[in-house]
């Protein structure tokens, strides 16, 4: 596995990351938690050491998982990511309710990444009404945060007025071929790498989207390399550009495990 190091201290994360939000599932929708931890341990073994969680993923589930999953590793084996949801936020108490219930569902008492979740338009002012910012800087400043960012998902128009808003360690950001001009992606990463802010690739296949292309373009990719799957060429194509830390995927099968371990 390769690792990359962080640049504001001496730590190396995986290049590939675990997204923790499409964990293989029942029928009733729960987690299946045997064939998951089996992914996660697959995933572990190889090298990958980021894992990201979030509230809200496997409707509250994924949280609790990954603390059960990961408590038989030592902590400092592995890196551990979680969000703010700020849209359920109804005063300033809130912040560190949730960052508390966030803890005891990780099975942990510190998170090596936190974020302040889904930034956008229409989200930020929630975080800039119950000072979200101010109070996840305390809880930096006291241990329990080790790296504080955000997840942005609005517009390259808005990301200088969030990057000017505190003291930011990394973005995490939707970096992927197809978006790279489509959704401004380009503007995005280059904003922050002017900022000197490593970025947490997050959709680097497009939901899928850049492993079932239309004929034609696959055949293209096939033609040059036939080994290859097609989601590892948008995987490799993230993982190429130099401000990239990390690279999440959402792995559901041990096939996109394996894969992705080896691009």
């Amino acid at each position: 596995m390769e690792h990359r190091n962080w640049n504001k201290n001496n730590i190396r994360t995986s290049l590939l990351g675990y997204g923790c939000m499409r964990f293989p599932t029942k029928a009733d929708g729960t987690i299946d938690e045997e064939r998951a931890e089996a992914l996660l341990n697959t995933a572990k073994a190889a090298g990958v050491n980021y894992f990201d969680t979030a509230y809200p993923y496997h409707g509250g589930m994924s949280e609790k998982f990954c603390g059960k999953a990961l408590a038989k590793y030592p902590r400092a084996s592995y890196h551990l990511a979680s969000k703010l949801p700020g849209w359920l936020l109804k005063c300033d108490e809130d912040v560190p309710r949730i960052f508390n219930e966030q803890l005891a569902n990780c099975r942990t008492d510190y998170f090596d990444f936190y974020l302040v979740h889904s930034v956008h338009e229409s989200s930020w002012s929630n975080y800039v009404k119950y000072h979200a910012y101010d109070q996840l800087n305390e809880l930096r400043k006291a241990g329990k945060i080790k790296r504080l960012g955000f997840s942005f998902h609005g517009s390259a128009e808005q990301l200088p007025e969030i990057l000017a808003a505190g003291d930011w360690d990394f973005v995490q950001l939707q970096l992927n071929y197809f978006d790279w001009d489509y959704q401004q992606s380009r503007k995005k990463y280059e904003l922050c790498a002017a900022a000197g802010l490593q970025v947490i690739v997050m959709e680097p296949v497009r939901g899928g989207m850049l492993n079932t292309l239309c004929p034609e373009a696959a055949a293209l990719l096939h033609q040059a390399a036939p080994e290859k799957s097609l989601a590892s060429w948008a995987i490799r194509w993230v993982a190429s550009l130099p401000n990239v830390l990390c690279v999440l995927s959402g792995m559901t099968t041990l096939d996109q495990v394996q894969d992705n371990v080896a691009s």
